[in-house]
């Protein structure tokens, strides 16, 4: 029986590529080209995020091109940009991760709260698309980490969940009654959503890749177990 995980993409397995490749020199050009300070273009634009999180507008508070739209600003879609320029951005242990844990016969779902159409090109160029065996994003489905419908989303019972934010994915998966392993290289613990609590522990702490793909392997090898398993977080 085919044991499923879903996995986060930002902070995760990747380091913010729509940011560092696209939306981040965006900004920079087009602050260049309107006269705009571009820090204070970049908090407008967090701040209509927030404003649209904070009223249950998931999908809007991810849709950077219609927050610049609102602004009289133009922000494409991003191209399929060099492997090279992503590969940079991949974290450490990536690639052995998602080898070794498909090799071992898990079905992963990336579940993410990025667009896909800001997330797929970036997918494309290093390889990844055939690696998932499902994708959950907002534009797909509606919902964002933390509510629960979007592991729901992925269409079967998750053993486990990989991420690395306490408000999305560790909120999110304990929600949804899925194990959370939380990677901890980039945690950022913002209170986005109002119903959490100051802190949410995750069932199991990763420090890094390396220690997730082990910890992965364990766990598939005795799968009959993964769903009852509840380690609490020192």
């Amino acid at each position: 029986m085919a044991v499923w995980v879903g996995i986060d993409l930002d902070g995760t397995l990747l380091d913010h590529p729509y940011w560092h490749l696209h939306l981040s020199p965006w900004l920079t050009r087009t602050a260049r080209r309107h006269g705009l300070d571009r820090t204070a273009l970049w908090q407008r634009l967090q701040a209509e995020s927030r404003r649209r999180w904070r009223a249950g507008d998931w999908l809007g508070a991810m849709d950077w091109a219609a927050m610049a739209a609102g602004l009289g600003l133009h922000l494409p879609d991003p191209g399929r940009p060099p492997a090279g320029a992503v590969s940079r951005l991949v974290m450490p242990g990536a690639d052995r991760l998602l080898l070794h844990w498909t090799a071992r016969g898990l079905r992963l779902v990336l579940v993410s709260n990025g667009l896909w159409r800001n997330q797929r090109p970036y997918l494309e160029a290093l390889g990844w698309l055939e690696v998932f065996a499902g994708v959950v994003t907002p534009d797909r489905t509606g919902v964002a980490k933390p509510d629960p419908r979007a592991f729901a989303a992925a269409g079967r019972p998750l053993a486990w969940h990989l991420g690395d934010q306490l408000y999305q994915d560790v909120l999110g998966a304990r929600r949804a009654g899925v194990p959370a392993m939380q990677i901890l290289h980039l945690v950022q613990d913002a209170p986005l959503d109002p119903l959490a609590p100051q802190r949410v522990a995750p069932d199991l702490t990763v420090e890094d890749l390396e220690q997730a793909r082990v910890l992965g392997l364990l766990l598939v090898a005795r799968a009959g177990a993964v769903r009852r398993l509840r380690v609490p977080c020192p």
